[in-house]
This record gives C-alpha cells, sequence and structure tokens, in this order.
C-alpha cells in the first residue's frame, strides 16, 4: 500500500542532479547522510531501534557511506536503471540494499537529497522484517565475494 511517506515534491530537487552527471539521486531520512533530513513524524521508539541496529550492520557489511538504505524514494538514471535491475535478485526487504551495493560495485555515482519523512501509522512493517534484511544483507555480501552478480 502506497503511503507517501516521502512527498512527491521531493523530485523536484531530484531532477536538478542528473545534470550534474549522477546515476543514481536518493532521499535520506538521516541527517548523517544529508544535512536537513529529518522524520517529521517518526516511527515508534522500538522501529528507530532496529532501523539504527540494522543500518549499522548494513554500513559494515554492504554499503558503506549510506545511513538510510531503506528510504524507498530513490531515482535512476535509465542505463543504470537497467543494468542494475537486470543483476538484482534479492526480492523481499533488503531489495534496497542490493541495489545500493550494485550500484557501488558498479561505480555509479550516488547523490543524497534530505527528506523530510512522515510516518504513516498505516504502514506495518513487521519486525521479522528487519532480521530479514539482515539475513539478505549477508546473502548481497555473499554474492558480491563470490562474483554471483557477473559484474
Amino acid at each position: 500500500m502506497p503511503t507517501n511517506s516521502t512527498d512527491i515534491s521531493h523530485f523536484d530537487k531530484m531532477q536538478p542532479l542528473w545534470d550534474k552527471g549522477y546515476d543514481l539521486v536518493i532521499c535520506s531520512r538521516d541527517s548523517k547522510d544529508a544535512p536537513g533530513a529529518r522524520q517529521a513524524v517518526p516511527q515508534p521508539w522500538y522501529k528507530r531501534l532496529m532501523e539504527s541496529l540494522g543500518n549499522l550492520f548494513i554500513q559494515l557489511v554492504a554499503v558503506r557511506g549510506i545511513w538510510d538504505t531503506q528510504c524507498g524514494f530513490k531515482a535512476f538514471r535509465d542505463d543504470a536503471a537497467e543494468k542494475i535491475f537486470s543483476l538484482a535478485v534479492i526480492e523481499r526487504w533488503g531489495f534496497d540494499v542490493e541495489v545500493l551495493a550494485l550500484a557501488r560495485a558498479l561505480k555509479y555515482r550516488i547523490v543524497i537529497v534530505p527528506a523530510q519523512w512522515n510516518n504513516d501509522s498505516r504502514s506495518h512493517v513487521k519486525s521479522w522484517s528487519y532480521l530479514q534484511v539482515v539475513w539478505e544483507t549477508v546473502q548481497i555480501r555473499w554474492n558480491l565475494a563470490a562474483g554471483r552478480y557477473k559484474l
């Protein structure tokens, strides 16, 4: 169910960045990624805790330098999207991590814009989903190390 937690107006901030040569333009809810990013209506404390621990793990294992891999507001240059999505194999919550890990491995230029994000109470991410992202992050790391993506 689409929740519009990140308003479509963020796209206006993204468009000019393609003219500067970026291949991926992503939004982040984390001020460590982009000053001014924030969760205007934050998630409950337990989700924020699980998210923080998961983000730290993702940093260590798969995607250094991007603290908010799970913000779904991402835009791709068409050729980058074609290459990345043709290689991606993860179909669940770790999908965002895989896409960013592949973009890094393929040396695509990524820029992050700050998001003003609102938690939507209708969104019901289960606790086990955080564990699934951890497991899928391990799979991504293994796939990269083993050369399974045929980069």
